[in-house]
């Protein structure tokens, strides 16, 4: 995804951890939005 420069774990752990509470905060939402019907 990122062209520029190395790889670096520290990276890759942060985008993973981005990516977990974007999915966690998504999940709640439709959740929220299903049981509200």
């Amino acid at each position: 995804m990122l062209a520029h420069g190395p790889v670096t774990p520290r990276g890759l752990l942060l985008s993973r951890g981005v990516l977990n509470l974007i999915t966690k905060l998504w999940s709640l939402f439709v959740l929220n939005t299903m049981s509200a019907r």
